[in-house]
């Protein structure tokens, strides 16, 4: 199995149903095995390769089941979402799979709750609130359950795609009741025709049983974040904590962001510290919030001071750790702590930078390539920037030469005539 399973990882992306065959090695497909596979390719994010098995489990008789189904729309809702709605709408519409047999809707591939959960997830991933709620509504009238993970999916999507009330409404409401409308018996006597459709409209006060959990939080504040309502963020991560509901390290990096945003440093440092009593690990996003509310609010000796902190603890290297390697294959679980650590080193450079520590921000810089932390645009332009608010205008002309070099370029470009006029100036 587990030999089977490496061969179709590694299938390249142009592979057909005859490669499938081969990584089989004529090994028998059944039901059982089939969705043993497919959890595989879902854990290492293959959905190619669990859109190629689906066909060729329905070309060779394989009987599919709602299950397996799920697991290819899964795969595919981060990396290809569009992939992965198209697939959902092909559930028990009669259509094929992947061009092949129909399927028999009999057999149980009619869409279940975590195949609705999975594509209003995918159109959050797309930012399409409308298609999110859409699903959210379908499921209503075909009688699915929502439940946690539906609501949670949902208010990301009105997030993401910029509509924050509407994500608002959703929070709010989401362990309301569904009020039925009484239709009352006519008045000769007869029975009564059959009453619509239950609506979505939601009425507070009456408990229903799905509760928000932590995700739906995270969800929640990210959304304030992202949509410029940083206090609102904020007053969720309060109510979490009114409502016993215990965060987690992604909640308490959206409240220490939502700090930063408001320019509370000292909120932010104090949510960090917080994290840390609560027996939670500040990661490497944890430290980067934090390092950007000192950044705003002009305290660089503190985010320095966090920087330092970070390398202590062994976040400095860039390599993930156990948890994240657990759910994410290895080489994108380095290329996502990669990332934040560029992030974190950029706060710090900026720090530097607001404070008039333009020394300070080289430093840096340089040690991000030390650490073999990879230096982008952003960490440059802070670094410039640095040196354009001391004077500096050969250290900035000097980075910006090495950030071209490198392939960078971006918004200080049309300043770089600026710098150098401005540095012939000075050496007059």
């Amino acid at each position: 199995m587990l030999a089977t399973a490496l061969r179709l990882q590694v299938l390249k992306p142009h592979a057909t149903l005859s490669c499938i065959g081969e990584a089989l090695g004529g090994w028998s497909l059944s039901p059982h095995n089939l969705t043993s596979l497919l959890l595989v390719l879902k854990r290492r994010r293959r959905w190619r390769q669990a859109l190629l098995l689906v066909e060729y489990a329905q070309a060779s008789g394989v009987p599919l089941r709602t299950m397996h189904l799920n697991l290819a729309i899964s795969a595919c809702s981060r990396s290809a979402p569009r992939r992965a709605l198209a697939l959902f709408a092909q559930m028990g519409s009669g259509e094929g799979l992947a061009g092949g047999v129909a399927p028999d809707v009999e057999a149980g591939l009619s869409p279940s709750g975590i195949s609705y959960n999975t594509a209003i997830s995918a159109c959050a991933r797309r930012g399409d609130w409308e298609g999110a709620l859409s699903y959210f509504r379908e499921m209503e009238q075909r009688q699915v359950a929502r439940n946690t993970v539906t609501y949670t999916a949902a208010i990301d999507a009105c997030a993401r795609g910029g509509e924050l009330q509407k994500a608002i409404t959703l929070f709010t409401y989401m362990e309301a009741r569904r009020r039925r409308q009484q239709t009352p018996p006519p008045a000769d006597g007869r029975a009564a025709a059959r009453p619509p459709l239950p609506t979505t409209r939601l009425v507070c006060g009456q408990v229903a049983g799905i509760k928000r959990n932590p995700v739906t939080y995270s969800v929640a504040i990210s959304g304030c974040l992202r949509n410029g309502e940083p206090q609102r963020g904020l007053s969720l991560f309060e109510q979490m904590l009114e409502r016993k509901v215990p965060p987690d390290a992604v909640v308490y990096n959206a409240a220490i962001s939502c700090a930063g945003q408001l320019r509370m440093p000292e909120r932010a440092l104090a949510l960090l510290s917080e994290m840390s009593n609560q027996g939670l690990r500040p990661t490497a996003v944890s430290y980067g919030a934090a390092i950007a509310a000192c950044e705003k609010g002009g305290d660089w000796r503190t985010a320095l001071g966090l920087l330092d902190r970070m390398e202590k603890r062994g976040l400095q290297r860039n390599t993930a750790p156990p948890l994240l390697l657990s759910v994410s294959p290895p080489a994108l679980s380095r290329s996502l702590l990669g990332l934040s650590l560029q992030v974190v080193f950029s706060s710090a450079i900026s720090a530097c930078g607001s404070g008039g520590q333009w020394q300070r921000a080289l430093a840096l810089l340089a040690e991000m390539a030390e650490l073999g932390v990879e230096q982008n645009t952003i960490t440059y332009n802070a670094a410039i920037q640095a040196c354009e608010r001391a004077g500096q205008w050969r250290e900035a002309i000097r980075l910006f030469d090495a950030m071209e070099a490198t392939g960078g370029g971006g918004q200080f470009e049309l300043a770089y005539d600026y710098m150098r006029a401005s540095a012939s100036f000075d050496s007059r």
